[in-house]
């Protein structure tokens, strides 16, 4: 008895999401690829509008700003190339030294590790020409004709920061270190480094060309984003100490051997002659480029700069990747104290990488995708549809901290939105795509599954419009959720419960007086049961249901009655 009437109730309910008004085919009515968002079906230009990817970071906590001492600074995700922070991020810098992201990207898709390149009289008269002062991994000190690996230059180009390295590269690919560079600046231009032009190989500023090498810490994003997808460079880039292979005595190192270099990134790794340096290390550090440039005067400056730093610096948790980006570092060396040139640097990458992981997180939206189906009515008919989750695969975006931890406890769920492919008609088969949902989160669309037909549901009478369930805007929308069954079914049961006891009370009020009416005819015919009726007088008229009694003649004994 319960479920016919839960039943009952179910088959009374308004039916069918997305009906349109009338109950007939929604085609002529609804906009073409309406959208569904919260009950609400919304035209198409609010359906893009919808679908866009909102500003969603901007409630991120913001970055005490005074920290960041530097001209210019960027924070990013590596795999998507999210801004997380940005200073000046558009203005020009002076790469320096992070110059050699592009000669290492350039020598990785042209060459293997294990290729030899031979010094040749034009390399070693191009290092002749670098000063004496510069970062060197003193190729010099080789013969002309001297084979070296490409593995090798790799090496001494990224922790010895070797300009003769860049430029034995140079001319390695190109011929000559003029055509190398017009191939880094095309590939910038592929890029999408609209504000960066070089002139060399290394980043090294001279005096009568300096200022038209330039770059912003935006472009050299793309360009880390560009060299940290290629494993060999990544592996480089992260190692703290490396021996040369292919030749020897280029370096003389008593402390950790001769030929030994050192990486030159102090969030990766602390030089053996200046282990106070160690404060700057930085367990999260993965590796990128420095640059230092000394006692330089641009023509926008009014002074001479004695120290530019410039950092571009990688970092992970184990779940999230970051680029940290700082240029125009100007803080200044303090030997005595064992304070490096442009040391600030190092502090504010740390501080840049602290805000990245402690307001972000990459997660995995797949496995928070929740089954969703719905109905469609199309004239007599009802459709059911639900959307396909078989190929869902993992999906990993960048949320706020605080959305990721909420999804991970259930406090936070993602919006369902439905798109319905127009117009759907009776023809339409079990299996057939008829539209998508869609998983927002703020109204950001972080995935969406096809909405596939799967059967007709029922056949249900047309719809009269004036009895449509709606407003006419929503098409009489109704989506039936679970919990509604917390309310119908107590309700069914205590609807059964007062009908059995309405039942019941009738049928004792009717025996109640059946029994009563019998009492009284009993008391009708009983002989001197009333004082004006003679005892040997019996009613001749009696009730229907009460069978006649012959009369008897007789002496009654009234004294010793008993009922």
């Amino acid at each position: 008895m319960i479920w016919v009437i839960i039943c009952c109730l179910l088959s009374a309910m308004p039916s069918v999401a997305l009906a349109a008004p009338g109950g007939a085919d929604s085609s002529a009515s609804e906009p073409q690829n309406s959208v569904t968002v919260s009950g609400e079906i919304i035209s198409g230009e609010e359906q893009a509008a919808a679908t866009q990817s909102p500003d969603y970071y901007d409630s991120a906590p913001e970055m005490d700003q005074s920290q960041v001492t530097s001209e210019s600074a960027m924070l990013i995700e590596a795999d998507s190339g999210t801004v997380l922070f940005e200073k000046s991020s558009n203005e020009r810098i002076y790469p320096a030294s992070t110059t050699k992201l592009m000669t290492a990207l350039l020598t990785a898709e042209n060459c293997q590790l294990t290729d030899m390149v031979t010094l040749t009289n034009e390399m070693l008269a191009a290092i002749g020409q670098l000063s004496e002062n510069s970062s060197l991994m003193h190729l010099d000190r080789l013969e002309e004709g001297t084979e070296i690996s490409v593995k090798d230059l790799l090496y001494g180009l990224f922790l010895r920061s070797g300009n003769d390295a860049a430029q034995v590269l140079a001319i390695h690919i190109a011929g000559t270190e003029d055509e190398f560079v017009n191939r880094m600046n095309a590939r910038a231009r592929e890029l999408g480094m609209a504000d960066t032009h070089f002139v060399n190989s290394h980043g090294v500023y001279t005096p009568d060309e300096g200022e038209n090498h330039y770059s912003t810490a935006a472009d050299m994003a793309k360009l880390a984003i560009a060299a940290a997808e290629v494993p060999v460079l990544s592996e480089i880039m992260g190692t703290e100490t490396y021996q040369y292979e292919s030749v020897s005595g280029l370096e003389e190192n008593e402390t950790l051997g001769n030929d030994v270099i050192e990486n030159s990134n102090y969030l990766v790794h602390t030089p053996a002659d200046h282990p106070e340096y160690a404060s700057y290390i930085d367990d999260r550090a993965t590796g990128m480029k420095t640059g230092l440039l000394l006692n330089i005067q641009p023509p926008e400056a009014e002074d001479l700069i004695t120290s530019y730093g410039c950092l571009v610096a990688s970092a992970s948790d184990g779940n999230m990747d970051l680029i940290a980006l700082v240029f125009g570092d100007m803080s200044l060396a303090d030997d005595e104290n064992g304070v490096p040139a442009a040391y600030a640097r190092w502090d504010i990458a740390r501080q840049l990488f602290d805000y990245g992981f402690g307001n972000f997180a990459k997660v995995d939206i797949a496995q928070y995708v929740t089954a969703f189906s719905t109905h469609r009515q199309i004239g007599d008919e009802t459709i059911e549809a639900a959307a396909d989750l078989s190929g869902v695969q993992p999906n990993e975006r960048l949320l706020l901290l605080t959305d990721a931890q909420g999804l991970e406890t259930g406090t936070t769920v993602l919006e369902q939105q439905v798109t319905m492919n127009e117009p759907i008609d009776s023809s339409v088969h079990t299996g057939d795509e008829i539209g998508r949902v869609a998983y927002l989160l703020d109204g950001w669309e972080l995935y969406s599954a096809p909405l596939i037909a799967a059967g007709m549901l029922q056949t249900v009478p047309a719809a009269d419009p004036a009895e449509e369930v709606g407003d006419g805007e929503t098409g009489g929308l109704f989506v039936f959720q679970l919990w509604y069954l917390w309310i119908i079914v107590p309700a069914g049961v205590f609807l059964t419960l007062l009908i059995i006891r309405i039942v019941n009370l009738g049928r004792r009020r009717r025996r109640r007086g059946l029994y009563a009416a019998r009492r009284r005819t009993l008391a009708d015919i009983r002989p001197g049961a009333r004082k004006n009726i003679p005892p040997d007088i019996i009613p001749t008229v009696v009730p229907k249901n009460i069978r006649p009694v012959k009369p008897i003649k007789r002496k009654i004994n009234h004294d010793n009655e008993k009922e």
